[in-house]
């Protein structure tokens, strides 16, 4: 299990009041930290952020991350190789061809991807890729290339070639795991060592990101291609599972102890887009939930629409208020909430509590509860969770009188790649939390953490200045696009799984949890965390395909410290909204999990990440205060003033809810373990009932005929006569005397009846009749 050390910052580091310094010492500074705190600094003020959340960047920045600037000198091979092929085959240049002649060569090359010869083979891959770049050598601006390397990613797909390049890339990957040991044993991994994988990573990866964007221009042939290749992307390849988990089985041999020189950086890229492609963004994801709710019929899901300026930092003046306007997201309370109200109501007034919960019973309770009561029931919401949580605890507490509702036969994305991860689904957040681990820029490397840099070393190590800090850039920003990815396909996860099924929630965030989630990510928010969003690595001038069009100019010391012209960095700060959202989820309603919140310290490193002005990023800091904030003590509720007004101004408020109090924490002992043990049991049970044999090793065994007895009985009789049933051989042997005894020789089973209607005695024996085939079993015996 990984384990993360988390240190937590002492109260000065905090946003909070500063400590005060002893002896004579205390005069001239705490004059002039009093003077500072009245007259803020304009110069550590950052400004609001313009950032927009989205599901990923623009497709040109995105197509640029996959790209390590230690690769630009492959991009003219790639062109020569290119332009090699396609004047041998086509005799003319690529976008003076018909159409046809595109697809004749693209053919081509495909049937050139199963030659043995690994030089001829390689040769067809850097051709295909040439493609997909969108044949720059023939362009002439950046826009140009966008438009042709998305319409040949459309002509790929329908000719087929996207599944054969997925088994390319399992062979690839067979390949490099099998030449491992001889690889490792080398002083250093650069480059060199993964170039076939890496070629096919970036041609899949390409055309799902040319995919995900619908073109500017397209056609109704088009428009069905990309819906076609949607639905396909989340289904096995052949004889291969779905590529999601083809990614991920190659993650976990990365992580392992051999560690194969895999090219990690292209390969996580490459699962999270694949993932968002079939799963679906925020917005089907929020018309999931919306349909979901409509088929359990509940009401529509109530989402806030008002934006709203970011929270102001400590150095506003004590006096100033914050603006009075309407909440934007509505008033909400649990039933729960309501019948835990009713029930204290009703001893206290009444003088006893009723064994069942019964919230329409009121009689003996004053008029004002009983308004507070009638308020609470307008604001009821029932979530979908709950809603699946109490279904499938009837289904557990009724197994044989309650109806099995099975999957749907059209198989949802989420629902298949569940399944197909289920079997080593903790395997697999462990390799993806090991990554983040390894690409977090505050965590220490250690001797036996993995090394993530195996496809961005060069060949020849940087031997000037100006190479060493090239290269430093270079490894920052691969990092960054590193923890970019592995959140945001986190994310991705946690959401459609929760709208999916609620166990299915579950038991990934347990997992996560169990493998130290929730300190890597405080680890990881436990620095200066404006600097992080503000850095910028990247060198314009060699992003691709901006190198392509335009002079370099010679790179220098002052030019790669020069700051680009926004105040942030895209990626660094859409990492930072989706490891809070995670950890947002992860604690959600879990009271164990809010006191590891506690346990490491984690308000200060929250309230420090509370200057980077940005509302969407604030409000998940407030709310994970919020969740807390009754565990940590008068002293800081009363220090922190302004964080408790700036949750009241922005987070949802619950009816009843007692956040800011921690009324009788000590007469509410939280038995924590007990706790997860509980919903761990609920979620295996739901496992092994739902997907049978995959996970009983971990429910301890369950029995086998409880799981026959809960398999839905086919009654059909047109199924019934297609299903394959096996006969014993010695009934092979012996079948003409079957045949004899129940086919040749009719013969009902029905008793006799006399004219009154009664039974004859021995009718009901199957020996009464001579050509029973009871009797010639009993004659074969």
């Amino acid at each position: 299990m990984m384990e993360v050390p988390v240190d937590g910052p002492e109260e000065d580091g905090s946003l909070g009041r500063p400590l005060r310094r002893a002896g004579a010492a205390a005069g001239t500074g705490s004059l002039k930290e009093m003077i500072k705190r009245q007259r803020p600094d304009s110069e550590n003020e950052s400004p609001d952020l313009n950032f927009v959340y989205a599901d990923a960047d623009t497709v040109e920045v995105e197509i640029s991350e996959l790209y390590s600037y230690t690769e630009n000198d492959e991009f003219h091979t790639n062109r020569t190789v290119g332009e090699e092929e396609i004047e041998a085959h086509m005799k003319c240049p690529w976008r003076d061809a018909t159409e046809n002649v595109q697809r004749h060569f693209v053919q081509l090359l495909l049937n050139r991807l199963e030659l043995a010869c690994t030089e001829k083979r390689i040769r067809a891959v850097r051709a295909m890729l040439y493609l997909v770049q969108g044949v720059f050598g023939e362009c002439t601006d950046e826009k140009e290339q966008q438009y042709v390397a998305q319409k040949n990613a459309y002509l790929i797909v329908s000719e087929g070639g996207f599944a054969q390049l997925v088994e390319l890339l399992v062979m690839e990957l067979g390949l490099a795991q099998s030449l491992d040991n001889s690889v490792t044993k080398k002083p250093a991994i650069t480059l060199s060592d993964n170039v076939n994988t890496r070629l096919c990573c970036s041609i899949l990866y390409s055309i799902v990101e040319y995919m995900r964007v619908p073109m500017a221009r397209v056609t109704e042939e088009e428009v069905e291609l990309r819906r076609q290749f949607i639905l396909e992307l989340g289904q096995p390849v052949n004889n291969n599972p779905c590529l999601a988990v083809i990614c991920f089985d190659s993650l976990v041999q990365f992580c392992s102890a051999v560690m194969p020189p895999f090219p990690i950086r292209k390969l996580v890229l490459l699962l999270w887009k694949t993932v968002l492609v079939s799963l679906g963004g925020l917005q089907a994801q929020a018309e999931r939930m919306q349909e979901s709710r409509g088929k359990a019929s509940l009401a529509k899901a109530q989402y806030p629409t008002e934006v709203v300026p970011p929270v102001p930092d400590e150095s506003m003046p004590i006096g100033h208020e914050m603006p009075v306007r309407n909440h934007p997201a509505g008033l909400k309370a649990r039933k729960g909430d309501v019948e835990a109200f009713v029930n204290q109501a009703r001893a206290k007034y009444v003088g006893f509590v009723m064994e069942q919960a019964d919230v329409t019973t009121l009689a003996g309770l004053p008029q004002p509860i009983k308004d507070s009561i009638s308020v609470m029931k307008q604001h009821v919401y029932q979530s979908l969770g709950e809603y699946q949580t109490e279904k499938e605890e009837r289904l557990v507490e009724n197994k044989l009188t309650q109806p099995i509702v099975e999957l749907e036969t059209v198989h949802e994305p989420t629902e298949d790649l569940y399944a197909a991860m289920l079997p080593h689904l903790p395997q697999y957040m462990i390799a993806l939390l090991k990554i983040l681990l390894a690409a977090a820029t505050t965590v220490k490397a250690k001797s036996d953490s993995i090394n993530i840099l195996v496809d961005i070393l060069p060949e020849e190590m940087p031997t000037t200045v100006v190479q060493s800090m090239k290269l430093g850039i270079d490894v920052n920003r691969h990092k960054e696009v590193i923890i970019k990815a592995t959140s945001s396909l986190l994310l991705l996860l946690l959401k459609h799984t929760k709208v999916n099924h609620i166990f299915q929630f579950e038991y990934l965030s347990q997992h996560l949890v169990f493998a130290n989630c929730i300190p890597l990510i405080l680890k990881f928010f436990n620095q200066n965390i404006s600097a992080f969003v503000s850095v910028k690595n990247s060198i314009n001038d060699l992003d691709f395909p901006r190198f392509l069009f335009t002079e370099v100019t010679e790179l220098t010391a002052e030019s790669l410290e020069a700051a680009g012209d926004k105040p942030f960095c895209w990626r660094n700060l859409f990492s930072c909204i989706n490891l809070l959202r995670i950890l947002q989820k992860l604690v959600k309603w879990k009271h164990s999990r809010t006191m590891m919140l506690v346990v490491f310290k984690s308000s200060p490193i929250l309230k420090r990440a509370m200057k980077v002005r940005h509302p969407m990023l604030q409000l998940y800091i407030l709310k994970l205060l919020k969740l807390q904030a009754r565990y940590l003590g008068k002293i800081w509720r009363k220090s922190n003033m302004k964080v408790l007004a700036a949750i009241y101004h922005r987070v949802r408020h619950r009816l009843n809810d007692d956040w800011a109090f921690g009324n009788d924490l000590d007469a509410r002992p939280w038995d924590f373990q007990a706790e997860e043990v509980a919903l761990r049991s609920r979620v295996e049970q739901f496992n092994v009932r739902r997907y049978g044999e995959g996970t009983e090793e971990e429910a301890g065994g369950t029995s086998d005929i409880m799981s026959d007895l809960l398999q839905k009985v086919d009654n059909n009789p047109i199924s019934c006569m297609g299903q394959t049933v096996s006969l014993p051989q010695h009934f092979k042997d012996n079948y003409e005397g079957w045949l004899k005894a129940e086919v040749y020789r009719v013969s009902s089973f029905l008793p006799d009846l006399d004219e009154t209607g009664l039974l004859v005695k021995g009718s009901l024996s199957p020996e009464s009749d001579k050509s029973s085939p009871w009797n010639w079993v009993k004659d074969q015996s």
